[in-house]
This record gives structure tokens, C-alpha cells and sequence, in this order.
């Protein structure tokens, strides 16, 4: 507790929580620390989160100099600074934690700190209490549900967990981090009061993660009914502990166009087995990988139970950075498969992607709210992102109008593959084009030839953004990878 009468108050050890009243005008409460320059400290504040009037303004300053090493008020904090996550709607929910502040502190020297608080406009009253809590920032985790809110409709329609019977129920889960965590670790997550019957299908996070696709499985021995679970995060490494907890906002929103009014904090998520689904979905896993610049076709089987002949809605709700995926597709009723065809960016980060596909019945009500839609999960299936099979590249050339001439580009392999593969120009201009046959190569060809034709129509000038597609073959599989940037010049004819 603060001292009233002394301008300082001693704090004999760290952490601490300090607590006191700026009860006057002018009122400015300091408080003396020791510390090391190693040392590294979470100093957050409580204040108009307690329901305080205040206004508050931290500074830490070097007990002998007059300048503040660190600084902080109303204009300074964000909700993730003090571990609120899922808020996003505007004005910040109208939450009171975002007018008080909390900061990572790291001494520039050892020896003797003041932590002050003041409030910005110089105001001081009996109910003007505050608290500053001073600990070393701990390793949390949290698995936040994200609700969507929008000025029209209030829904959970995405984390709403609803499971039917003998089905897949796949959600992303975000996994924010505590102010000031330096956890970098792979995570798993662990359900708890899931019901019988119910299991969670959760692989291995990789570091540095933010958002994960989550799957529930519920059996055909599980028992349609409602039950409250919390999922924590756990490191993969059991030497390592993290603090977990679970979260979700839901913001009510009291009119069309309006801010959240009031806003819900749960820290446990509702789930239910529901009915059985009359179809289910299924993913083949492809066995060839998924190549920088290509693009691949992942085949699609919907199951219909007989007599059910409804179109079905599919489409990827995650999306693993790099990957591109389509929108959403319809089979209709009288078709069971379909095709998913992904690409990925040339510079997509190498490595294993989860792929999920949602399916669910058509509606006539806003695609957010679910209202009266069956919606069901594929398995989770992974593929591989890797080096693109070859990779193009040219010098500029040049053509002239109503002639021809070879367009040559250089051919580095990267993977090998089998067979001869078909190697397209896109991006040619109006009046150009390439004569046919068009060129094929092996894996062992070191360069490719485009023979490109100009007529009288053709715009005069260099054409940039040229490229290459190669079509190739694999396990089966067509496979499309794009290639090269190139530059034709178009020049007058003689």
C-alpha cells in the first residue's frame, strides 16, 4: 500500500503489486524498486478497469534522472496488451481496460527505479484507486473461439460446436499470446469434459502459429446431447510449461450500424452432439506433393445416405499461408464427386499444410447465421509443399511484325520427374502467338524453344510479365506449375 504522507514509497521486493488512491488534485503517486538490467518485468495497471474515474499515466523513470525510460497512458494501451483477445468490433467493445495501461519493462541498468502514476487531466478524488501489478511476464498461450459478429446479426455460426452424430466438426482455433511470452515451442491442444464418444482430433502445432484448424469427431456410440469443455494449450516439450486458458468474446450489438453495447467474456466453449448428418465428405489425400507455382487437384467424395439427393456446398475454412484455395462449390444432387483444386505461391513456405474441407446443406438465410443448415468435416488431410519440379528463365528477345522468331529460355531442374511434359507461353499480347506443335521437354532438357509468330496487329514495344506453364504427370495426376517471367519485344517490320 502506498505511504500517504511520504513522497516515496519503498517496495522491498519483486514482484509486487502496489496499490494506493490518487485522492487530490494534482496527486502524483511514486514508488521506489531496486532492480538488475537482466531482470524483465510485466507492469500493468488497473484502474478504470476497476471502475475508477481515473485517467492514469505510468512513467518509469532512473531514480536519479529526471527522464522516464518507459511511458505509457490512455492513448497507449491495445486490448492484446492486457490479454483480451476476440474483441475486434469497433471502439474496442467499449471495454474500460483499454484506458489503462500495461508494458514490458527491461531496465537499462541496475540500481534504483520510480514508478509513478498520475492521472492525465490532474484529477484526484477519495474513489480514485488504482493498482499496478509488477511480475515477470509469464508463457501463456490461450485457445480463443472467435465470434463473428457483424452489424446485421449476432452469430456463432463458426464456433458454434456442433457435432453430428458420427460426423467431423472442424473450427479454427486461435492461439494469441500473453503480453510479453518468449514461448516459441510446437503446442498441442487438449480437450477437457469433452463427451463420451467425442474425441478431438488435434495434431502437432507448429512454433509460431497463430491460427489452426481443430477438428471434434464424434462417434457413432456418442449420444446426442449439449456439454461445456475447456481446451488448453500444452507445449510438445514436457520440460516446457505454458499457461493456457480457454476464450471467447460475444458482443451484443443493440442496433444496425451500431457498436457492441455489452460484450461477453466465457472462459468455456458449449458444444453438442447433434442428429446424424445424411451425408458425410471425404478428402483422398494426393500422393504427389503440392510444388511452389503448381497447382493440384485433390479429388472429392460425397457420401449420401439413400434417398438424400440435396446439393451440398463445399469449401476450405482454413488457409494455410501460401496456399490458395477456391471458393465455395456446389455438387449438385444428382452427383457424389468433385475436385478441389489448390495452387501454391512461388515463394510458399516448404513443409507439411493441413487441408479440411466444410460441407453443408444450401439455405436461403444469411450464409453467417446457419440457421437450419447441416454442416459437416472432412478428415484433416496434409499435404506436402516442395521445390517446383524445374524452373524457367530468359533473356529478352525480340520479334518483328508479320515474321517469327525462336523465344529461347534456359531450363534448371529442380525435381525430377517422369515421362515428357507440355510447356505453354502465357501472356502474349494480342497479334502473337506461338506455333504449334507446342514444345515438350524431359527432365534432362536444358533448354525450350517457342517459336512466336507477330502480325501487322501487334502493339510495337516490349511485353513484360511473360511466363510459362508446364504441364506434367504424376501418380495419375495432371499437374500445372507456373514459371519464369520473360520479356518480347515487338519491333517494326522491315
Amino acid at each position: 500500500m502506498e505511504a500517504p504522507q511520504a513522497a516515496e514509497t519503498p517496495v522491498p521486493q519483486l514482484p509486487a503489486a502496489l496499490n494506493g488512491i490518487l485522492d487530490a488534485p494534482g496527486d502524483k503517486d511514486s514508488f521506489r524498486v531496486t532492480v538488475k538490467k537482466s531482470q524483465r518485468y510485466r507492469v500493468r495497471v488497473y484502474s478504470s478497469t476497476l471502475g475508477s474515474p481515473l485517467d492514469v499515466a505510468l512513467s518509469i523513470r532512473k531514480a536519479d534522472e529526471p527522464t522516464a525510460e518507459v511511458t505509457a497512458d490512455d492513448a497507449d494501451p491495445l486490448l492484446t496488451d492486457r490479454d483480451i483477445h476476440g474483441p475486434n468490433f469497433r471502439s474496442r467493445g467499449g471495454l474500460p481496460d483499454i484506458f489503462d495501461p500495461s508494458v514490458i519493462w527491461e531496465p537499462k541498468s541496475d540500481g534504483d527505479y520510480l514508478i509513478e502514476l498520475r492521472d492525465t487531466n490532474g484529477y484526484g478524488l477519495p474513489t480514485g484507486v488504482y493498482r499496478i501489478e509488477i511480475e515477470t511476464p509469464p508463457d501463456a498461450v490461450f485457445a480463443l473461439l472467435r465470434s463473428a459478429a457483424f452489424d446485421w446479426a449476432e452469430t456463432g455460426r463458426y464456433t458454434a460446436l456442433a457435432v453430428p452424430q458420427g460426423s467431423r466438426w472442424t473450427f479454427n482455433l486461435s492461439l494469441p499470446t500473453s503480453q510479453g511470452t518468449q514461448f516459441k515451442g510446437d503446442m498441442e491442444v487438449v480437450a477437457k469434459g469433452l463427451p463420451a464418444g467425442v474425441t478431438l482430433a488435434s495434431t502437432c502445432i507448429p512454433a509460431g502459429v497463430s491460427l489452426w484448424p481443430m477438428q471434434l469427431i464424434a462417434g457413432q456410440e456418442s449420444k446426442p446431447g449439449g456439454a461445456v469443455i475447456t481446451l488448453e494449450v500444452q507445449s510438445t516439450d514436457k520440460a516446457k510449461t505454458i499457461q493456457s486458458a480457454s476464450v471467447q468474446w460475444m458482443p451484443f450489438i443493440n442496433h444496425s450500424g451500431g457498436d457492441a453495447w455489452r460484450a461477453v467474456k466465457t472462459d468455456r466453449f458449449i458444444m453438442a452432439v447433434t442428429d446424424a448428418a445424411p451425408f458425410a465428405i471425404e478428402l483422398q489425400p494426393p500422393a504427389i506433393p503440392l510444388v511452389r507455382g503448381g497447382e493440384l487437384a485433390i479429388p472429392v467424395k460425397l457420401i449420401r445416405r439413400a434417398g438424400f439427393t440435396e446439393p451440398i456446398e463445399f469449401k476450405c475454412d482454413f488457409s494455410p499461408g501460401g496456399v490458395s484455395l477456391p471458393p465455395a462449390e456446389t455438387i449438385p444432387g444428382d452427383r457424389s464427386e468433385a475436385l478441389l483444386h489448390i495452387s501454391a505461391a512461388p515463394n510458399a513456405p516448404l513443409g507439411s499444410v493441413p487441408i479440411c474441407l466444410t460441407a453443408s446443406t444450401l439455405r436461403e438465410t444469411n450464409a453467417y447465421l446457419g440457421t437450419g443448415e447441416i454442416r459437416v468435416s472432412s478428415q484433416i488431410i496434409h499435404v506436402q509443399v516442395a521445390e517446383p519440379y524445374l524452373t524457367l528463365t530468359s533473356e529478352p528477345a525480340s520479334v518483328r511484325r508479320s515474321g517469327s522468331a525462336d523465344f529461347r529460355w534456359s531450363v534448371s531442374p529442380k525435381n525430377p520427374f517422369q515421362g515428357e511434359a507440355e510447356v505453354k507461353l502465357l501472356g502474349l499480347p494480342k497479334g502473337v502467338a506461338v506455333r504449334e506443335p507446342l514444345p515438350r521437354i524431359t527432365a534432362t532438357a536444358k533448354e525450350v524453344i517457342f517459336r512466336v509468330e507477330a502480325s501487322d496487329e501487334a502493339l510495337l514495344g516490349p511485353v513484360s510479365g511473360l511466363e510459362c506453364e508446364v504441364i506434367l504427370h504424376a501418380a495419375g495426376q495432371e499437374i500445372r506449375q507456373r514459371t519464369g517471367k520473360g520479356i518480347l519485344r515487338i519491333d517494326p517490320k522491315l
